[in-house]
């Protein structure tokens, strides 16, 4: 497909999971049927891949979903990487069940994956991470997984709010691992008391800078970032703390070379009208990151 706003034919584009590797960028991805609306039919993840964001081509379903009495009946967001030792490439993924919570049951668990070929995925029946008691169940998703090598260990960060209490409770917590399937919780890795609730949050380092990436749906929506000289923070907020505008979101970023870019979608409203109220899913918009000389993005 020829176009440099990619939407798959009939149907609408949802949160990116974007891997890059040798040139190629490969764009993970959910697809709503809209049937009959958004979140309607369940969805796992399929994939397209790109070398200069304008040509794509539809690979099809990759992470298939589970069945609808399964943890992943959505596969809602997560991440892909390869680990340090090399072989094959992970994705932890947030198993939803929509139907869950009214059996008493957590309905976002993260669980995890792997591959040999990127492709065609090997899932297991392992819920690494149920909801950590004080966080809400139904609201613990988007996980993202980097090698920390001044630690020597593997570091997930994931989006949450607190139980109970959903005013402003929004934050990014964190685990550690050293052989991907131990988790050990770290509590809060950034809770600025500003958000209801963090979604597909990001870690890179670019120079000098580590910045922290959320997207955050109480106050306008958008994806915002932090920046620190080190993973423990403190973590500050440029003067212009966003990417894009209102309708850019959860947005997540890869780099292959020197260049790191951004993979996020721009929704549709209800009814097409400009006035209605903005939908869930739309078309990708892909955005180059660029650091500028006080480190701000």
């Amino acid at each position: 497909m020829h176009t440099i706003y990619y939407q798959p034919e009939g149907t609408w584009f949802g949160d990116c999971m974007p891997f890059a590797k040798d040139g190629v960028f490969y764009l993970y991805h959910q697809r709503d049927t809209r049937k009959p609306g958004p979140f309607g039919e369940p969805f796992g993840w399929a994939l397209a891949t790109t070398t200069d964001f304008v040509d794509y081509v539809d690979r099809g379903e990759s992470l298939k979903r589970g069945a609808d009495d399964e943890q992943d009946q959505f596969i809602f967001a997560g991440s892909v990487f390869e680990p340090r030792e090399g072989g094959r490439y992970y994705a932890m993924y947030t198993g939803y069940n929509r139907d869950y919570p009214a059996q008493g049951k957590a309905s976002q668990v993260l669980m995890i994956a792997s591959t040999d070929d990127l492709q065609n995925w090997e899932k297991t029946d392992r819920k690494l991470v149920p909801p950590q008691e004080g966080y809400d169940p139904d609201d613990w998703r988007d996980p993202f997984v980097l090698w920390n090598e001044e630690a020597g260990e593997y570091l997930m960060i994931l989006g949450g709010r607190k139980a109970g209490e959903k005013v402003l409770t929004g934050s990014t917590v964190a685990f550690t691992s050293t052989d991907l399937e131990n988790w050990e919780f770290k509590g809060d890795f950034w809770n600025p008391g500003l958000y209801s609730m963090h979604e597909m949050p990001d870690l890179f380092k670019m120079g000098d800078y580590w910045y922290l990436l959320t997207t955050e749906y109480s106050d306008k929506s958008k994806t915002v970032y932090r920046m620190s000289t080190t993973l423990d923070g403190p973590w500050t907020a440029p003067a212009d703390d966003a990417f894009d505008g209102r309708a850019y979101y959860a947005a997540r970023s890869a780099a292959d070379g020197d260049k790191r870019y951004l993979f996020g979608w721009v929704p549709t409203k209800e009814n097409n009208d400009d006035l209605a109220s903005w939908e869930w899913g739309g078309t990708l918009v892909v955005h180059e990151i660029v650091q500028r000389e006080d480190g701000s993005l």
